[in-house]
């Protein structure tokens, strides 16, 4: 390319210049892709360790949240506030008579002054039956603090029948039976089951529909007696709010980033600040790290998120009590890669600069060699010329300098050779001469003049 570039027809001082020029922007264009890939490689690396540090920490915390969960229900169901209720409940359950839903749902929700949703801050009714009453006296604040305190959705409390003696909330699966009712096909109804053959219930979360169909998860145990027999079941109704708050704490991932948790449908568990007020099991988040995450694995790639904006993202799995979610923590590639799009901005920039200046240096540094030649170039061609000048530049300590003096050296002995031609011409031209006179020459005496017929005395 550069001797290419010297085909054209251009003198000493723009080939210098373009030399120069083209060797800087070769520089500036290599040291340029190599800093970006650099601060790329950089950038990435930086990205991929604090995802995975934030997707480690968020995920410990949920997993530490479900073990406090699985603590409580695990501590409440040995309780003796709960052993006590669950034998008073379903003692006065027994006495009500006739149909204790109809009967129960018609003192503690229709006839409930409080609204929907406030139906837990009834505790005393003077129109309920009164064993049932008395016990909705006595253990009634107790479990309303508890889930309170706990920031649990509702709790419950079932017979061994599998009848929802109590709730906290009073909704519409208050009073029903769990076995053959409305509701027993739903969580609730499955985690009952699950803790009455003594395992721990747990489901993730799906749409119920005594809660207006939100998303509700359950975890359950039974409820045995000072003899080990069991009496009922206790199960709380996990709540969304404190999960919500522990995967949208992702101020650290700035613009764009995000927590994730997917269950193996594909769905989101949890209402995002990325993808909005109740995305919670409506959202639907399909790529290669919530499937890898799903399979087991573990690790950080770039994908597509659930609005088609590349990310990278950092995943893992999050099992408890045999449900697994998929979590990831993810951050846009464009939001990633901005302070490396600066730093490119600013590499142009300076690039530019650079070799305006690079440019301007070129030209004086070939102005300040190539001038003194052209002088000499000059001064020759004057001299062939007969002209009567000094070569330039004798007095420099340089190639330019060493140039000159040769250049004057050769004129001088090109002077001597002229001047020993002309001697020797003129003797030619004497020795041919009609007079007879003849001449003899030599390089350093020139000619002198003698006759053949010298008279003698």
């Amino acid at each position: 390319m550069v001797k290419g570039l010297f085909r054209f027809r251009m003198n000493i001082k723009q080939k210098a210049t373009a030399l120069v020029a083209g060797l800087a922007l070769l520089a500036c264009a290599v040291l340029g892709v190599s800093s970006a890939y650099m601060a790329r490689e950089g950038t990435m690396a930086l990205q991929t360790k604090s995802l995975s540090a934030l997707r480690d920490a968020r995920k410990d915390e949920l997993h530490h949240y479900f073990e406090t969960i699985d603590q409580d229900i695990t501590l409440w169901a040995q309780s003796p506030i709960t052993i006590d209720a669950i034998r008073d409940f379903g003692a006065a359950w027994g006495e009500i008579g006739g149909n204790p839903q109809q009967t129960l749902q018609q003192v503690y929700i229709q006839d409930n002054p409080h609204p929907a949703g406030q139906k837990d801050n009834m505790t005393e009714s003077s129109s309920a039956p009164e064993a049932y009453g008395k016990a909705h006296v006595k253990y009634h604040p107790k479990l309303k603090l508890l889930k309170d305190q706990r920031g649990y959705y509702d709790i419950f409390l079932f017979d061994t029948a599998g009848n929802l003696v109590y709730s906290v909330y009073k909704e519409a699966d208050f009073a029903t039976n769990f076995v053959n009712g409305t509701y027993s096909s739903s969580g609730l109804g499955e985690v009952f089951r699950a803790a009455q053959s003594g395992s721990i219930g747990f489901t993730d979360f799906a749409p119920y529909a005594p809660s207006n169909g939100a998303a509700a998860s359950f975890i359950s145990r039974q409820v045995l007696d000072a003899n080990g027999q069991q009496i009922g079941v206790i199960a709380f109704q996990m709540p969304i709010d404190r999960m919500d708050a522990i995967l949208n704490e992702s101020r650290s991932l700035g613009e764009g980033g995000g927590l994730t948790m997917v269950g193996v449908d594909n769905l989101m568990r949890h209402n995002s600040v990325k993808y909005g007020e109740g995305s919670i099991l409506t959202t639907r988040v399909e790529n290669e790290a919530i499937s890898k995450a799903i399979a087991g694995e573990k690790g950080v790639i770039q994908t597509i998120d659930a609005l088609g904006a590349p990310v990278l993202a950092a995943y893992a799995h999050l099992d408890f009590h045999g449900v697994r979610w998929a979590f990831m923590a993810e951050q846009t590639l464009s939001y990633v890669l901005r302070p490396v799009k600066d730093l490119q901005r600013t590499m142009a920039l300076t690039t530019g600069l650079l070799m305006i200046g690079v440019l301007l240096v070129a030209w004086l540094i070939s102005r300040g060699a190539v001038r003194p030649i052209i002088g000499i170039q000059e001064a020759v061609h004057r001299l062939s010329e007969g002209q009567d000048v000094e070569v330039p530049g004798r007095g420099r300590h340089d190639e330019i300098g060493e140039l000159a003096r040769s250049m004057e050296h050769v004129y001088l002995k090109g002077l001597e050779a002229a001047r020993l031609r002309a001697a020797l011409d003129d003797c030619s031209t004497l020795s041919s001469s009609p007079t007879g006179a003849t001449r003899s020459c030599s390089a350093t005496t020139g000619c002198g003049s003698s006759s053949a017929d010298t008279p003698r005395r």
